[in-house]
C-alpha cells in the first residue's frame, strides 16, 4: 500500500496515539469528520488520513511552535 503512508490503523491503535477515546474516534469517522475505510464491522485510518485531519484542525502555528 503505497501513498497511504503506512498501514491502516485501527480505532484503538488510533485513539491510544491522539490520547483520546475509541468512542471520539468512532464519532469522528461516522460523521465524516475523519477519512477512513470500513471493513466489515471495523474501520480503519491510513496514518496520512489521520495527520490530514490532524492539520486540518490546527490553528495556522507551524508544528516547532513558530
Amino acid at each position: 500500500m503505497t501513498g497511504h503512508g503506512g498501514p491502516p490503523l485501527s480505532v484503538s491503535a488510533l485513539a491510544a496515539s491522539w490520547s483520546t477515546s475509541e468512542q471520539v474516534v468512532r464519532r469522528l469517522l461516522n460523521d465524516g469528520a475523519l477519512r477512513g475505510v470500513k471493513i466489515g464491522r471495523s474501520w480503519r485510518v491510513f496514518p496520512v488520513d489521520a495527520e490530514a485531519y490532524i492539520e486540518s484542525r490546527t490553528n495556522g502555528r507551524q508544528r516547532d511552535g513558530r
